[in-house]
């Protein structure tokens, strides 16, 4: 393997970290589930909340303490993510927020009830951003198959891989690395409700979604290896967007302020949906109150 295949692969690797099987371990419901595609793209807008929620001086100390690494470094961000596989919706999520927060305040902030929390803030940011496509009619870029894998394949080809020449790789050299980081993290959080519910319902919604992951690895693969660059409009994913222009995996902090919000509020039409959707995701759990 040469230089540039190396640092190919490297990058590609790091979706590793970012593939949310984790909502399993607070609930399940398979017919529910399944309606949810695979999106590598929502997880991208989700860690992009996150990173403002966490390292951002957002004024809410209260929520930077749910997500920020307790004092033996453990995180909450996993149980974040787990958000995308939450089924509360619209009053409910609030109300399911609002419970947690109380339960976390009452049981002395143990660790499950933030963990917990944090999963309640992930489902409020989850169905903010895919709200956020639905009201502009393009929720179709996260539930139609063929949209999605060309959306996801922009998603990693632009933030993962800087755009890089994949003449190198072959298609299935790169759905295999997307396979293997996927069976990684199936061995990683196959357990994490080994005690609780039912172990055979489990064990069949961990494959089912493996399955169902594999299939739009594959096409994620194929798409990568032969991008059509007018499949998403640059009303959807827009490189040249100011505010995905300063985005990127490995950047901790990144900047939301008033001015931002203002011409998000004021000029929508400047922003393309993925920056849309973090914007306006922030803005909720910012302007959300626990009483």
């Amino acid at each position: 393997m040469n230089r540039r295949s190396f640092i190919q692969y490297s990058s590609m690797a790091a979706l590793g970290s970012y593939i949310p099987f984790e909502g399993f371990a607070f609930q399940y419901d398979q017919e529910e589930l399944e309606k949810i595609f695979p999106s590598l793209t929502l997880s991208f807008c989700m860690m992009q909340v996150q990173k403002v929620l966490t390292f951002s001086d957002t004024q809410r100390p209260d929520i930077e303490r749910i997500l920020r690494p307790n004092i033996n470094g453990k995180s909450s961000g996993n149980a974040f993510m787990a958000g995308k596989f939450g089924l509360a919706t619209g009053e409910d999520i609030q109300s399911q927020l609002t419970n947690a927060y109380q339960s976390f305040v009452s049981n002395k902030r143990s660790e499950e009830n933030r963990e917990f929390l944090a999963y309640c803030l992930g489902n409020l940011t989850a169905y903010t951003i895919l709200e956020t496509f639905k009201r502009n009619d393009s929720l179709q870029f996260f539930t139609d198959p063929q949209k999605a894998t060309e959306l996801d394949a922009m998603t990693v080809n632009h933030f993962y891989l800087k755009n890089s020449d994949l003449s190198e790789l072959n298609e299935i050299e790169i759905e295999q690395l997307f396979q293997t980081l996927g069976t990684r993290t199936i061995i990683k959080y196959h357990t994490l409700k080994a005690t609780e519910g039912m172990p055979m319902e489990w064990i069949e919604g961990m494959i089912n979604v493996n399955t169902k992951l594999s299939e739009h690895f594959k096409m994620v693969a194929k798409a990568l290896k032969n991008p059509n660059k007018n499949s998403t409009p640059k009303k959807i994913f827009n490189p040249q967007d100011k505010f995905l222009l300063d985005l990127s995996p490995t950047k901790n902090s990144i900047s939301i302020n008033d001015d931002l919000i203002g011409e998000f509020i004021g000029v929508p039409t400047m922003f393309c949906m993925i920056s849309k959707g973090i914007i306006n995701a922030t803005k909720t759990i910012l302007d959300f109150k626990f009483n």
